[in-house]
């Protein structure tokens, strides 16, 4: 038997900041620094928290009328218009996420990871909100004068804006209904993922594939199929045939554009990728390893430094490595980080939603075991947690943004080729979905 046990105003800014609070009328406004550091490389994906309060809404009105705002403001003062960052707006996003899966309100210690290289300068501003009015967000911070003053800096060049929803109201006081971060940043060029605004963004052609969509390959003709997401109905034919040899492969955003890509994991032992565009387009596979046919891999940011997913592999000897993937292209050296995984099938979730990934472990008993890790490459001492018993018969993958943004949990199928959802909360399952029968012939992705 398959068990799956235990399954409206507040603003800050800056960066690191020593905080001074005051609080008027149910608002409180902090102060704090502001950073300027060195160059980066790279771009977080959009990969926010999730958590039981939280509320997977569309907010990309939200971020167009905070985008205008801001720059309506800069106008006014007779200012050049910040333009829209693709890159920066994942950064902006996870760290709104983070705060409203928490019920926490402070800064991002670490928001220039991720941010694409050559930014000469930057900061942050954080507000809250019981209402979901980007305008509302702004006009915060423009009340405020350590926040007027960065929205006010002639030097800024760009800003990725993120928006989180909860179901807070003014019954919850230490949880808002939306968490808004803007971070500012200067280039004396623009990098890449750059757009005049969020609508402009928006408004492009879908990409051929989607955060959080389900890939599976027939098997018996090569055909790579988009299921879509949790609500979608019907399937789309992403690659019509030539998938059959393929061992294992994955929807991730590999270069973090905020865009889909393909890896693939083939049998003859050679590792690709594909990567997708804002037109709508998928290119050719690009060959970025060789004699990975032995190794069973899972792909995620195992690290909370990573700015681009890496991939953790296991070996048939037993070794577990995580291999990193420090450019967005290819792969960059190994790390070992632990031996006799022999007989464990390995998945990436952050189980506890604290923001790092830990590794999901189902041994030859059907057990389900937990390793946690601390988010910066290595595993919790503790006791390993079963958090499921009887997954013997199922055959199981990762998956995050299927049932909404932010969302994170397992595709399971079972022998008789039904396939589930198992969604997770906070340290817990949710009851799971079935997606439906006739799924043996499929090759799923992680």
């Amino acid at each position: 038997m398959f068990s799956n046990s235990a399954p409206s105003a507040r603003l800050q800014r800056g960066w690191r900041p020593t905080v001074t609070l005051r609080v008027v009328a149910g608002i409180a406004v902090a102060a704090a620094t502001i950073a300027t550091t060195a160059p980066a490389a790279g771009a977080a994906g959009f990969t926010p928290s999730s958590a039981e309060n939280v509320v997977h809404d569309s907010n990309q009105q939200t971020i167009i009328d905070t985008f205008n705002g801001i720059n309506a403001f800069r106008a006014s003062k007779g200012l050049k218009p910040l333009t829209f960052s693709v890159p920066i707006s994942a950064i902006s996003q996870k760290w709104s996420d983070t705060m409203a899966a928490t019920d926490t309100f402070s800064h991002n210690p670490d928001y220039v990871t991720g941010a694409p290289e050559g930014y000469v300068a930057a900061s942050e501003i954080i507000a809250a909100r019981w209402d979901r009015s980007g305008q509302g967000l702004v006009d915060q911070w423009i009340n405020s004068a350590p926040h007027n003053a960065i929205m006010s800096r002639p030097d800024m060049t760009t800003v990725g804006i993120g928006v989180a929803y909860t179901d807070g109201n003014f019954s919850t006081p230490k949880r808002y209904a939306a968490y808004g971060t803007a971070n500012l940043f200067r280039y004396n060029s623009s990098p890449a993922g750059t757009y005049t605004s969020p609508a402009d963004y928006f408004a492009g052609r879908p990409p051929l594939v989607k955060p959080g969509d389900l890939l599976a390959i027939d098997t018996r003709t090569g055909v790579l199929w988009d299921y879509g997401n949790k609500s979608a109905t019907g399937r789309k034919s992403i690659f019509s045939s030539g998938y059959a040899p393929v061992k294992e492969h994955f929807n991730v955003d590999w270069n973090a554009d905020g865009v889909a890509d393909i890896l693939t994991q083939w049998k003859s032992g050679n590792l690709s990728v594909s990567f997708g565009s804002n037109n709508g387009t998928l290119s050719a596979a690009k060959v970025i390893g060789q004699g990975w046919g032995s190794y069973d891999v899972a792909v995620g940011k195992f690290t909370k430094t990573d700015k681009y997913p890496s991939i953790i592999a296991k070996g048939s000897d037993g070794y577990l490595w995580n291999y990193s993937n420090l450019y967005g292209t290819g792969i960059n050296g190994r790390t070992l980080k632990g031996s006799g995984w022999n007989a464990l099938g390995v998945s990436l979730l952050d189980w506890d939603k604290d923001g790092s990934l830990d590794i999901l472990a189902k041994d030859s008993a059907g057990k389900l075991l937990l390793y946690r890790t601390d988010g910066y490459g290595s595993f919790k001492s503790e006791a390993r947690q079963a958090i499921g018993s009887g997954w013997g018969s199922f055959s199981v993958q990762s998956i995050r943004d299927y049932a909404g943004a932010g969302t994170q949990g397992l595709i399971a199928r079972d022998a008789s080729g039904r396939l589930y959802y198992y969604g997770t909360g906070r340290g817990a399952w949710v009851p799971r979905h079935y997606i439906g029968a006739g799924w043996l012939p499929m090759n799923i992705a992680g």
